[in-house]
This record gives structure tokens, sequence and C-alpha cells, in this order.
């Protein structure tokens, strides 16, 4: 016991409120948990994924990180946004990179925009302008996915189906950074972000789980296009 801090009435701090990022965990694990037993990403993580389904789940994650980056640029300076708006997180221009060298330099033509990535656009945009904060929901949930779970995928896209550097640039953050230790940064970064909006948590904390069902959309769609054309082409 430290005998320099102030003593604390019995039960406060039990009392004491979650910090944003545990809430986000709470709220989002079982649905986590969902994401990964669903569409292409289950495909993805069981080795079990194409060249083709891959390219086409990039496609329609491209406009997703596109708005919540162009967004959260404009809204740098907004309370709780501006800790999160981390220039090296941005993935926008790794993700065309990877879609050129899987699809070509016609990949926005050739690969389809299915309508579930149009409503988690527009879930982004509609969301991100009522309330900048929510923009920290979705940094959230891509973000740490791409430095947690991506490394995992990363090494799991060069076996099956065997793709090289130049299509996984979407993982890439350089090969001088640490992941744990980005991956702790941004944490604090958020946690801080939650105390410049204390009052708004409950809504950030809802939108995180919105952002987990419409990735799990996205991914059910992408699987359900992939086996339409394979049926298509048979």
């Amino acid at each position: 016991m430290n005998p320099t801090a102030p003593a604390e009435t019995p039960g406060t701090h039990a009392a004491r409120p979650e910090g944003l990022v545990a809430r986000l965990r709470d709220r989002t694990r079982d649905l986590h948990r969902e994401a990964e037993r669903s569409g292409i990403l289950r495909e993805l993580l069981h080795g079990r994924a194409s060249r083709g389904g891959y390219a086409l789940l990039l496609r329609n994650l491209h406009p997703v990180y596109t708005v919540m980056e162009t967004l959260t640029e404009l809204h740098a300076g907004d309370p709780g946004v501006r800790r999160i708006a981390m220039h090296e997180l941005q993935r926008r221009d790794a993700l065309a990179s990877d879609l050129r060298s899987l699809a070509g330099e016609d990949w926005e033509e050739t690969l389809p925009l299915l309508p579930e990535a149009g409503m988690y656009v527009v879930q982004v945009v509609t969301q991100g302008r009522r309330f900048p904060g929510t923009l920290i929901a979705h940094s959230y949930v891509r973000y740490l996915g791409d430095l947690s779970g991506g490394q995992v995928l990363k090494r799991l896209l060069a076996k099956t189906p065997g793709l090289g550097p130049e299509a996984l640039s979407f993982y890439d953050f350089g090969d001088d950074v640490d992941i744990e230790q980005r991956t702790a940064s941004y944490l604090t970064a958020i946690e801080a972000a939650g105390q410049d909006v204390a009052p708004r948590l409950d809504e950030i904390v809802e939108e995180a789980a919105e952002a987990f069902r419409h990735n799990i959309a996205v991914s059910e769609a992408v699987l359900e296009a992939v086996k339409a054309a394979v049926q298509a082409a048979g």
C-alpha cells in the first residue's frame, strides 16, 4: 500500500468506471469471435482463400479506409480524433498498391464494389460527420486488427495462395517497426482519446459493435460473391 496515496472511500475503487479500451474489448469480444468465423475471413484463417477472393476483400475494404482516413484528417483537431490521427497507420495507399499487384491497374473497374461495402462506407461517413469521436471506434476495429491478426494473415497468405511481399504491403508497417510497441502506443492513444470525450463513450463503444457487424457483412458478402463466380465459371 502506498502511504502517500489519498485514502479511498470503501467501495469507490470497485465503482470506478472502466477506460475506453476495456469497454471496447468487452463490448466487441463476441463480435470479434464471430468475425473470425464468418465469410472470407474464416477461409483466410484456414488457408483456403484464393488470390481472387482476397483481392475482392481488399477491393471492398479500400473505400472504407479511404473515408475513415479522410474524415480523420478532416477532424484531426477535434477532441479525441487528434490523438488517433496517426499517419503511419494509414492503409489506403497500401491497399491500392496490393490491389494493383493482385488485379492490375484497372482493379477499380474489374473488381466489384459490393452493396455491403457501400453500407459500411455510409455508416462511417454518417456517424463521423455527426460525431467525429465515432472514428475512434472504426479505427479501433480496423487498425488494431491490422496490427495484430493482420500479421497472422500475412504469414498465411504468403503460404496459401502464395502471395509475395508486393501483394502484402497492407500488413507492412515498416521493417524497423515493433508491432507490439506500435499496438501498445495506439491503445494508449485510444485511451487518452476516450478521456477527451468521456461524456460520449457509450456512443463510441456502440459504434465499434456496429463496425464489427459491417465487417462481418462484408466478409460474408465477399465469400458469397466468390462462390457465385466459381459456379458461373464451372
